[in-house]
């Protein structure tokens, strides 16, 4: 009877130690509600070429493979966030943004003379961004490069891409997960050792993104003002605070002449700087700019966008004649330049794409446009 006491008392105590630990092991999770959006840079549909599928001798065509990279992320994005965030509220005025701007695939095919054998070889690199704003500010802005690499693991350069992709989301979903880890309100990540830490981590580089002039506005437009008022000196950075300000003083019309000028002007930059890294920028000001507009004031936008209605058509053919009126950018395009992976690289060029037409290349912005 003793033996048996003991032994029961022994089961109780480590029952409650298991119920215990297993309580204060959770997780803990951001309490506060999050409005948690996902933005990529890539098409859903993204399509990679083998480039040794080709046999010279017969003129064959490359093999290639569609890999859905926006959904694989958004799928390991979602599973994250319900691990990571109590409260998710899509009209948080707290909004936690990921973005995807690029993934590319370096492949090599390589053959051993020691033993007859090939080995597919393949790496996914991905350019991932996380920022945080609170009531429309940005509080927070972490970039990172990770990269996932097979090495001979599969028989087919299609099996070999899906796996590197896979690893490389799979890295970006773990260094975010770094970033919140053990926080319980967006105050603490802004705080704690995880957003500042740069190490490489399991082939994860991790770079601060604090590049000088990213995204940056130098000469920005002070209050709602009229799109033949603005100079060619004016970037989309400068620009799209005053589109806001017309949303903001409801003068929609020339909101929408503003954004459709910044965009212009931003395909005229996609077309001049070299990093391709870089493009991505325009998407991250209109985010930063409009992500907390209200719902009524997206509908009272749409009221003054051009679409397949008569109004809208309308609307097209006044905003072309605006556009082309105005003279092509004279600024140079720092606020995109140095968003990209060159801001981080000794480089001593200034980013621009040799024996660039800006003539040409605003009539080709004009003409991607319908004007």
């Amino acid at each position: 009877m003793p033996y048996f006491s003991a032994l029961l008392s022994m089961i109780l105590i480590h029952v409650f130690s298991i119920s215990h630990l297993s309580e204060w092991d959770q997780p803990k999770k951001i309490e506060e509600p999050i409005n948690l959006k996902f933005s990529s840079g890539i098409p859903s549909d993204t399509l990679y070429v083998d480039q040794y599928s080709i046999d010279l001798d017969s003129n064959s065509e490359f093999d290639s493979y569609i890999i859905n990279v926006n959904s694989l992320f958004e799928e390991k994005l979602n599973h994250f966030s319900t691990e990571t965030f109590a409260n998710l509220d899509k009209n948080s005025t707290t909004t936690v943004l990921v973005a995807l701007t690029s993934m590319s695939i370096s492949e090599a095919y390589n053959y051993s003379n020691l033993d007859n054998s090939d080995e597919i070889n393949t790496t996914a690199t991905a350019f991932v961004v996380v920022e945080i704003y609170e009531e429309g500010v940005k509080t927070f802005s972490m970039m990172f490069i990770n990269e996932g690499r097979n090495e001979g693991e599969f028989e087919s350069f299609e099996e070999s891409y899906n796996a590197s992709v896979r690893a490389s989301i799979d890295l970006a979903l773990k260094k975010i997960d770094e970033i919140f880890e053990g926080c319980e309100s967006i105050s603490c990540v802004k705080t704690s050792d995880n957003a500042s830490n740069t190490e490489a981590n399991n082939n994860l580089n991790v770079i601060n993104y604090s590049a000088d002039g990213n995204l940056e506005s130098f000469k920005p437009l002070r209050g709602c003002v009229g799109i033949s008022t603005v100079g060619s000196d004016r970037s989309p950075a400068d620009i799209l605070p005053s589109s806001r300000y017309c949303i903001e003083t409801e003068e929609f019309e020339k909101a929408v002449d503003l954004y459709f000028l910044s965009r212009a002007y931003a395909f005229f930059d996609i077309k001049r700087v070299k990093d391709g890294t870089a493009h991505q920028a325009i998407l991250m000001l209109e985010e930063s700019t409009f992500q907390t507009l209200s719902v009524d004031q997206n509908k009272s936008l749409d009221r003054f966008w051009p679409n397949e209605t008569v109004s809208g058509k309308q609307k097209a053919i006044s905003l072309c004649k605006k556009l082309r009126e105005i003279d092509p950018p004279s600024y140079h395009p720092t606020y995109m330049i140095q968003h990209g992976l060159g801001a981080f690289t000794k480089s001593n060029d200034n980013g621009i794409v040799e024996d660039f037409n800006k003539e040409s290349a605003w009539d080709e912005v004009l003409i991607e446009f319908g004007c």
